[in-house]
């Protein structure tokens, strides 16, 4: 697919939500493996479960070699933001694309003291502006079933929305236009 175009290694964005918190969004970089093992501190078992469909212990989060690969993602299909706060990340969001469908999944996990403040809302837009500067189709999400936070979230978004109850799981999905 396309590369990570203006999100390179020098992308950063301050932002406000809606309460007036600032925070920056910036490129994930290497050296964030540390800030990512606090990251994942901050998540409750049930965060952890609406992301993984399961739970996954910390240690398996934070293993060196997994942060490795998180933390420097393939610029030719893959691109990861985090939120700052503080030089403290508090959410990441990437987008990995499918060559095959001209799609790319996206994933967003915040840290739960920073959950419902509308930084959710802002990093998927920023996912959807990487998604159309690659040149994407749209982007889509696989979530559980019952996440009804993140189902109206995406339904406010103009995401398509489906559930497939066999796999206790929803989809929202963004096709762009042109």
């Amino acid at each position: 697919m396309g590369t990570q175009g203006s999100y390179d290694s020098g992308y950063e964005q301050e932002v406000k939500l809606r309460g007036g918190e600032a925070l920056v969004l910036r490129v994930i970089r290497p050296g964030d493996e540390a800030g990512m093992v606090k990251f994942h501190e901050g998540l409750s078992p049930l965060t952890v479960r609406r992301r993984y469909f399961d739970s996954m212990s910390l240690a398996a989060r934070t293993k060196h070699e997994r942060l490795v690969r998180i933390c420097k993602p393939e610029l030719e299909r893959e691109c990861a933001i985090v939120a700052m706060v503080d030089g403290e990340i508090v959410a990441v969001g990437r987008l990995e694309d499918h060559a095959e469908s001209g799609m790319a999944e996206f994933a967003v996990l915040i840290v739960d003291a920073w959950q419902g403040k509308g930084l959710g809302r802002v990093v998927i837009e920023e996912l959807v502006k990487m998604g159309e500067k690659r040149g994407l189709k749209g982007i889509e999400a696989e979530m559980l079933l019952g996440n009804t936070k993140m189902r109206k979230l995406l339904k406010s978004m103009g995401f398509e929305v489906r559930d497939d109850f066999e796999m206790n799981a929803m989809f929202g999905v963004k096709r762009f236009d042109g």
